[in-house]
């Protein structure tokens, strides 16, 4: 009897556990809201820009657009060797709202002038006002 009394209260403990739910307030839920809106905004961006490589990424062929000698453009489906090390989930990436066309990089010094290169190795926090001047520049 003592064993089934154990056997019962355990099974009591673990399921009001998995039922547990984190406490949610109306605040949090619409910072939730306003980012899934923001990455809303980018579902019909083409182009995104690497300021820390000046090159470009085509979601629409899944290729990057860079250049080895600053004259002709190179399109691939993989960065270049020479760019190891690069982490591309720490960099900075820009998208690109007011150009849709085939050659991103006509804009490349525009591109340069509004999103300057930032070498750190730390990801930077976004926030809101970032994503607003990333948004309004475009």
């Amino acid at each position: 009897m003592k064993t089934l009394t154990l056997l019962l209260t355990a099974i009591a403990f673990s399921t009001l556990q998995i039922s547990a739910q984190p406490y949610v307030t109306n605040e949090q839920t619409k910072t939730d809201l306003a980012s899934v809106a923001s990455e809303n905004e980018l579902i019909n961006v083409r182009y995104f820009y690497y300021p820390n490589l000046q090159a470009y990424f085509d979601r629409t062929t899944s290729t990057y657009l860079y250049t080895r000698n600053g004259q002709d453009w190179i399109e691939s489906s993989n960065l270049p060797n020479g760019l190891r090390g690069y982490s591309m989930s720490n960099g900075k990436r820009v998208p690109i709202t007011d150009y849709d066309g085939d050659e991103p990089y006509e804009k490349l010094e525009a591109h340069k002038k509004a999103f300057p290169a930032n070498y750190s190795t730390k990801k930077p926090l976004p926030t809101k006002e970032s994503d607003n001047k990333i948004l309004a520049s475009n």
